[in-house]
């Protein structure tokens, strides 16, 4: 019975804390560009505020899971966390302006990329 109820506990404490991390349907992620430049790699999209009764006012932190393809057929997987805020301001059924989040660069030439993100944000309930 102890057993059951430490499971419990510790399945309520992951989903309060990994709350809304990106859960699908709630916050939708659309990646436009991958580029790299001076070192570091910037991913640029925007994101859907699918919540219908929540505003998101701040991405807290972004990983990419960038998996590109090198000119001679290879793949490096980068999994490197943009842990800077930023803010926004989302509207439930609304979009946000382009958005960019930059990771330590690969300095290699690739010909094609894949993102499948995972994020981290902040909503509030407006008033009214």
């Amino acid at each position: 019975m102890k057993k059951m109820i430490f499971i419990a506990t510790l399945c309520l404490f992951f989903v309060g804390v990994l709350g809304p991390v990106a859960s699908a349907g709630n916050l939708d992620w659309e990646t436009t560009e991958v580029y790299e430049d001076i070192g570091s790699i910037y991913v640029k999209g925007y994101f859907t505020n699918n919540m219908p009764n929540k505003v998101v006012d701040k991405i807290n932190w972004f990983q990419p899971n960038l998996t590109v393809t090198l000119a001679d057929g290879s793949r490096i997987f980068l999994d490197e966390t943009a842990d800077y805020k930023q803010d926004c301001w989302i509207e439930p059924g609304g979009s946000s302006n382009i958005m960019w989040f930059r990771i330590a660069g690969t300095n290699m030439e690739w010909v094609r990329w894949h993102v499948k993100p995972r994020y981290n944000y902040h909503t509030i309930v407006p008033k009214g």
